[in-house]
């Protein structure tokens, strides 16, 4: 059966990879549904949710892998007749085709709320920020009302559209701004639900949206959220609604608060999750001690086990903060032929190695090379290119050092987003990364 459906190159690889961690009537599920498709997400997202623990997600189905987390028969709006328009939405590969499509089948009347979801979520897993609004355009347009599940969807789409890592960093600004307005417009548009699984949903997913905003008003729209979740007492909020709200309170800087519920001894606060999600918080806000504070918290206090991710997390978090040998050291025993993990170390052996010229640190650099280069000529194009921009450096590095400047050894994002980016006056043999550093604090 798997073989005769159309997959993308290395489909069936995380299909396979994956599918004995699923009970099979979601396996199965996942194979009639293409929105709930396992190996059609997003892989950040199919890691995180195959990660976290089964209590955090406190649905109708026995997974903790849950696309879809509302229960079928609850889904108003959604027949059959449409079933070929939605897979039809799901299936176009560019923002031009999607459009062009669903712009037919609204001319043509074959449309209802469900289809404009599915639109919305491969606008949403594909990062098409202005196909996304001309889709909220065409749907105010054909006068259709969202479901509470479409809403939801819609939501989840502009919080990953904002979050994409690949846009102009020139438009996050005013995406930002507009997100929220966005956002709080569909909020009031749409009925709230009546079930308990899709009050948490879209509690979740409009946390989400608060969390990427990264305003001000996103915290206050957060507060406002929780206050109107805590006064429906007929509806437990869950775990996973817990966590997302202290990821906003982490987001804007409520650390107190944060650490309120750590002290309140919710277990659902700790896990490799969370840890993960937090340590990306701080790496972005280059708060090192912040970090720390949470490694130290999760792993040696509440017995968290670190993954691969969150191991890579804590290196970046070193990285932005300007201590490349503390992202070697956090690294050393990685194992896995992690992509992100190798990309993350080379960076750093390469910035150390130009600080100090040292035997001991070629090594490290040479031992780091040999073992990035499978995985990341591999990986496409845009790894192939930062894989022989690297073999440039290290070439320049053993030829003439003092004709490589800092700012030449930057050749990752997060190379270029962290603090090293800012530094002058760095020779190589110098030393200097550790005294800079310092300055930093």
């Amino acid at each position: 059966m798997l073989t005769r459906m159309p997959m993308r190159p290395s489909a069936l690889a995380l299909t396979t990879r994956y599918v004995r961690r699923l009970p099979r009537r979601c396996f199965l599920q996942a194979l009639r549904y293409i929105h709930a498709k396992e190996y059609q997400s997003p892989t950040a997202i199919r890691n995180r949710k195959l990660d976290r623990p089964r209590e955090d997600v406190n649905s109708h189905m026995n997974s903790n892998y849950v696309l879809d987390p509302t229960k079928l028969k609850r889904k108003p709006g959604w027949t059959d007749d449409t079933s070929k328009q939605r897979a039809q939405m799901q299936r176009s590969r560019t923002p031009k085709d999607l459009l062009q499509q669903l712009r037919a089948f609204v001319s043509s009347g074959e449309v209802d709320p469900s289809v404009f979801g599915a639109a919305m979520q491969q606008c949403g897993q594909s990062f098409w920020w202005d196909a996304l609004l001309q889709i909220d355009r065409l749907r105010r347009q054909a006068k259709l009302t969202l479901h509470p599940i479409e809403r939801n969807i819609f939501l989840t789409a502009l919080a990953r559209c904002v979050r994409n890592p690949a846009q102009n960093q020139e438009n996050a600004p005013s995406r930002q701004k507009r997100v929220l307005q966005i956002a709080q417009r569909i909020w009031g548009e749409v009925e709230q639900p009546l079930d308990e699984d899709n009050f948490n949903i879209g509690l979740g997913v409009a946390l989400t949206v608060c969390i990427a905003a990264g305003e001000h008003a996103g915290l206050c729209w957060a507060e406002e959220l929780w206050s109107w979740a805590e006064k429906h007492q007929h509806f437990q909020i869950y775990p996973m609604e817990y966590t997302l709200m202290a990821r906003a309170l982490e987001e804007y800087a409520c650390y107190d608060r944060v650490d309120k519920f750590f002290q309140a001894g919710h277990a659902w606060m700790s896990n490799v999750v969370m840890l993960g999600a937090l340590l990306n918080i701080a790496a972005k806000r280059k708060h090192l001690a912040r970090g720390e504070h949470h490694w130290d918290l999760q792993t040696r206090i509440h017995g968290v086990k670190p993954n691969i991710i969150a191991v890579t997390a804590r290196a970046k978090l070193y990285l932005l903060c300007g201590r490349p040998r503390g992202a070697l050291q956090v690294t050393s025993e990685v194992m896995e032929p992690y992509l992100h993990v190798h990309e993350t170390r080379l960076q750093a052996a390469v910035i150390t190695y130009h600080s100090t010229l040292s035997k001991r640190d070629l090594r490290v650099l040479r031992n780091t090379m040999q073992a990035a280069t499978p995985s990341m000529k591999g990986a496409g194009k845009n790894n192939r290119t930062k894989l022989k921009a690297f073999e440039r450096i290290v070439s320049l590095l053993q030829t003439s050092p003092a004709d490589v400047a800092v700012r030449d050894l930057l050749v990752t994002p997060n190379g270029k987003e962290s603090v090293i980016s800012t530094w002058q006056d760095c020779f190589a043999e110098s030393d200097y990364f550790d005294s800079r550093a310092a300055d930093e604090k």
